[in-house]
């Protein structure tokens, strides 16, 4: 029954609270549609300015609406969105668009200059631009007419398409506060004329970054600042010169984001020491251009005080270190975040910065990277008490592959344990992740870790996954983590030789084994895990087997049965078993699961108090859902169950 609209409850609502709900939703279309649930609610909507402030400007855009808001929303600033495009093959899916309407070029010129004329109190403009060789001449006209956008603070232009034509623009911005160029370079960057209050630059693929800098030069309000080239052109260098031409100063930079295939480092080094209160610096580079920068700060008097440091160097034929050249400069006093990748470090360079940072770090990467000239007698490093997140990927073998100087097994095991020594020497009360992949671990390394970071009580889960990357040597990954939610929350995976070979050496440890609570392993690599698990899995109660492909391994199981020569594994909780597969494939019970459950039965005192077995393909448990099962496939699971049971005792 529709009440009366006064005795709607909703009408209770002041008025004033009723414009501040309908606010947050500017959408034009979405408004209309609001203000016909009741004639309270469309006066609200029709008087009040600032609904009608957020214009949408397309090809297909009904100039009454262009009308409508501009006259709804008086003298309120605007944020205006465009898309500008040559006119013939337009979609019509835009929201505020007519099925019936059919636009023409004169009607969507004339809606933008509408817009344009109104640029005097224009806030925030994105435009979306195709290529700039079929823009229509009134677009050129509108963008180069020198005209002041006085209330302009952001300017976004972006394109559909690789543009790697100049455009020209005549804009006066005084009040620009947030540029972002989206794949446009502007033909004179003088002509686009911003001032001081530009405090955000984000430019990606801009086709010449030295012409721009020389008038961001006099940008002192900046704080973030961001350059990227994201098709990463061979050879576009990119340099800081005309920053460094003269005297300068950023004192309010905070953030640095860099991604470019060439980076002249003396005058970024120079660039660098102007900005006294960076805090957060990204650096991904190709190739370094005068490496020898560290002359180039004799005049500097202050450290940078990061709290994220990353430093990659792109795929490159060179081994490359880009932290040589920043580490007079740096101070790692108050570094959070800490990420290298693919680099070249120098030992001598890098741990005793990565000393200073001990008291503050809390997230540390090392990827592919090869560290030189270890101390083999060096102390190790001391404990970081706030570290709660490390990984460190080592496998750096492929990336440089066409160095001379390749790196020795022997070394990556030293690096592997620098790092390793920075983890504290017990468990830690607070929360941590710790990945370590890249080279297989040796049984010493394996019982510092698990001793640094797995809990000393409570039960844990394990699990196997076999990594072939294809081009990297495959590896051998065994995950370990806290089984319940109200535990110490930790994640703890390295690599090994062979699963057997992480089992052994994780078991070691002692009271490991008897707190393992859940198991995955895969199914084509479980003879390994069964090698190097204990007799004794007290806690053990849900397994899983995880398969992809179509495999027999029944045989390959007997004879891991025939190894043992009848010793049973203790495990008198086991009450769950899951074989899931996936990947498109319903495996058949008869080829693979046979030998996997008599091995199962026999070497498992769980027999009797076993009481689910699951079988789950792509998600779906058939145990469940028994109607997405065909008979042809579980009935020789049910079948191989009750012929092993009645042969088990025959057997052994």
């Amino acid at each position: 029954m529709v009440q009366p609209q006064g005795r709607c409850s909703i009408h209770a609502l002041p008025v004033e609270v009723l414009g501040e709900i309908f606010i947050y939703d500017k959408n034009p279309s979405r408004l209309m549609r609001v203000s016909r649930v009741c004639s309270l609610w469309r006066a609200i909507i029709i008087r009040a300015p600032a609904l009608w402030t957020v214009l949408s400007v397309t090809y297909n855009t009904m100039p009454e609406l262009v009308d409508w808001q501009l006259a709804k929303s008086r003298n309120k600033e605007l944020d205006v969105t465009l898309r500008i495009d040559p006119f013939a093959h337009e979609d019509t899916d835009d929201e505020s668009s007519d099925d019936d309407y059919r636009p023409t070029n004169a009607v969507y010129a004339s809606n933008v200059r509408k817009v344009f004329a109104e640029s005097s109190r224009i806030r925030a403009l994105k435009a979306t631009l195709y290529r700039v060789e079929v823009w229509p001449p009134f677009v050129h006209e509108l963008l180069n007419d020198g005209r002041v956008w006085p209330r302009l603070r952001h300017l976004m232009l972006s394109v559909d398409y690789s543009w790697e034509q100049p455009a020209t623009f005549d804009m006066v911005l005084p009040a620009l506060d947030v540029l972002i160029l989206d794949t446009v370079t502007p033909a004179d960057w003088s002509r686009l004329s911003f001032g001081t209050a530009l405090t955000v630059l984000d430019v990606e693929s801009t086709l010449n970054f030295l012409p721009m800098s020389i008038q961001l030069a006099s940008c002192c309000n900046i704080r973030r600042l961001r350059l990227q080239d994201i098709n990463k052109v061979q050879g576009r260098l990119l340099s800081f010169e005309s920053f460094t031409s003269g005297p300068m100063y950023f004192p309010h930079l905070e953030q640095i984001t860099i991604w470019w295939d060439a980076l002249e480092v003396p005058s970024f080094v120079r660039f660098l020491a102007a900005c006294s209160n960076l805090d957060y610096l990204n650096v991904s580079v190709g190739m370094l251009i005068h490496r020898s920068a560290a002359a180039e700060l004799e005049d500097a008097n202050h450290l940078l005080q990061l709290s994220y440091l990353r430093l990659l160097i792109l795929e490159s034929e060179e081994r490359q270190d880009l932290f040589a050249p920043l580490a007079p400069m740096l101070s790692g006093e108050y570094l959070a975040s800490l990420e290298v990748d693919n680099l070249l470090l120098d030992a001598r360079t890098f741990l005793p910065f990565l000393a200073e940072c001990r008291d503050a770090l809390q997230s540390f990467t090392l990827r592919a990277t090869h560290l030189t000239n270890i101390d083999p007698t060096a102390s190790p490093s001391p404990e970081f008490p706030h570290l709660s997140a490390t990984k460190i990927d080592l496998q750096c073998e492929e990336k440089f592959n066409v160095s001379d100087d390749p790196v020795l097994p022997g070394e990556m095991q030293l690096t592997t344990w620098v790092f390793l020594s920075m983890l504290p020497t017990s468990p830690p009360a607070r929360a941590m992740t710790v990945e370590v992949s890249g080279t297989p671990l040796a049984d010493q390394s394996i019982h510092h870790l698990v001793r640094s970071i797995v809990s000393v009580s409570g039960p844990i889960t394990v699990e196997t996954v076999f990594h072939n990357y294809g081009g990297r040597t495959p590896e051998y990954e065994i995950k370990l983590k806290n089984a319940t939610d109200d535990a110490r929350s930790f994640v703890c995976s390295f690599t090994a030789p062979t699963f057997g070979d992480g089992f052994r050496a994780m078991c070691e440890v002692a009271g490991l084994g008897d707190r393992i609570f859940g198991l995955s392993v895969e199914l084509a690599y479980a003879p390994q895990v069964f090698i190097g698990l204990p007799d004794s899995l007290p806690a053990l109660a849900v397994m899983e087997f995880r398969a992809a492909e179509k495999r027999d391994i029944s045989e390959t199981i007997r004879r891991i049965v025939a190894e043992r020569r009848g010793r049973l594994f203790q495990s008198p909780r086991l009450a769950t078993v899951t074989f899931a597969t996936g990947d498109g494939e319903f495996l058949p019970f008869t080829r693979v699961w046979t030998g996997l459950l008599l091995f199962f039965l026999l070497h498992f005192r769980a027999v009797g108090t076993l009481n689910e077995v699951h079988h789950t393909f792509e998600g779906v448990d058939f145990n469940k859902y028994p109607s997405h099962t065909e008979d042809e496939h579980i009935l020789p699971l049910i079948q191989a169950i009750r012929l092993l049971r009645s042969t088990a005792q025959q057997e052994y």
